[in-house]
């Protein structure tokens, strides 16, 4: 994770350099792990004695961060902790419900009902949740949490008796187990039937199986769009030279104990420093591995500041602008906020 910021922040520093870009001004947008390198790459352009050690003096007018939790790096899941992180999926597993009209929606728009169950998921159910670590959780009040679950989820009560959560994966097996079918944990609208053998995370996956072609056709048109050529593949997902050999571990701590250890507590460091810095996060309501709700809890608790960050949710999953304009939209809207608002940096 060091490494890789460190790389792309000395290639940045070159080509301002090559190019006298120095005052023009600068934004990252990163997504999925790309949201997690975002705020790692903040801090190694700003710079500092206990990060990395090189003081580079670049500094950003934004970071947009796509479909990313803004958890890791850090102790506990994903930064903020395993209980919370498992209570804040909760949000996302109902709004798939809501698409898949598994529940009673009781005319509730999805909007409305993600709101209610992220309330719920916040008070009630991590309490439930942190009360289970030790197996004090009442069998009445247990009953209760369970059926609210149930209500939420359409997933059957037995499901959720061993234990009060399950992952993004794990809930895509049953979401609509009852119909026959999988939904993908990147994007829960998106359904194949279920089959015992289709074990491949990317290739039988009910999203990654109908857009890696896509993808890999895309990138061959815009050669002639962009008047370059490609003279070796270009594979839409190289894991076998990559993913192997990543360490992801970040060994420079957020200035002492950090609070959460969390991406946020890496962009909240910087924004501390850069008062001129935006920061805006864009999820989708269907992404089962990097909720909404996760990310607006661990912008919080990181205190990052709520005049300078911009919020944006769409019904979509891992990839918001598969089918809609409204985040290309959102990011020009959000650049023309932060550059305008500032002098060059």
């Amino acid at each position: 994770m060091d490494e890789d910021s460190d790389t792309l922040a000395q290639f940045i520093e070159l080509w301002l350099a090559k190019h006298g870009r120095w005052d023009s001004p600068k934004f990252f947008l990163g997504e999925s792990y790309g949201g997690t390198r975002a705020a790692l790459l903040a801090r190694a352009l700003a710079g500092g004695a206990n990060f990395q050690g090189y003081d580079r003096g670049i500094s950003l007018n934004g970071v947009i961060s796509l479909s990313n939790n803004l958890g890791m790096p850090g102790a506990g899941n994903n930064g903020v902790g395993t209980t919370k992180y498992l209570a804040f999926q909760l949000p996302s597993y109902a709004a798939t419900a809501w698409y898949h009209n598994t529940i009673d929606r009781k005319g509730r728009s999805l909007e409305a009902f993600y709101a209610e169950v992220t309330q719920f998921a916040g008070s009630d159910y991590l309490a439930a949740l942190e009360q289970d670590k030790d197996n004090n959780v009442s069998p009445e009040e247990r009953a209760r949490i369970i059926a609210k679950l149930v209500e939420f989820t359409g997933v059957p009560a037995e499901s959720w008796q061993k234990q009060l959560t399950m992952t993004g994966p794990e809930f895509a097996k049953l979401a609509l187990a009852t119909r026959g079918f999988d939904v993908s944990p990147y994007d829960a609208r998106f359904t194949m039937p279920h089959d015992a053998r289709a074990v491949d995370q990317s290739a039988d996956d009910p999203l990654l199986a109908r857009s890696f072609n896509l993808f890999a056709m895309g990138y061959r048109k815009l050669e002639g769009v962009l008047g370059i050529a490609l003279d070796r593949p270009h594979p839409t997902v190289r894991l076998r030279d990559l993913a192997t050999h990543w360490n992801y571990i970040h060994n420079k701590p957020v200035m002492g104990e950090p609070l959460s250890g969390s991406s946020a507590d890496e962009l909240a460091v910087v924004m501390r420093r850069n008062d001129r810095m935006y920061l805006m996060v864009a999820t989708g309501y269907y992404d089962l591995l990097m909720t909404p709700a996760l990310a607006d809890y661990a912008a919080s608790v990181a205190r990052i500041p709520a005049e300078r960050l911009v919020i944006k949710r769409y019904a979509s999953g891992h990839v918001p602008y598969f089918d809609s304009t409204a985040f290309a939209d959102d990011v020009r809207a959000f650049i023309k906020l932060a550059a305008s608002n500032v002098g060059a940096q």
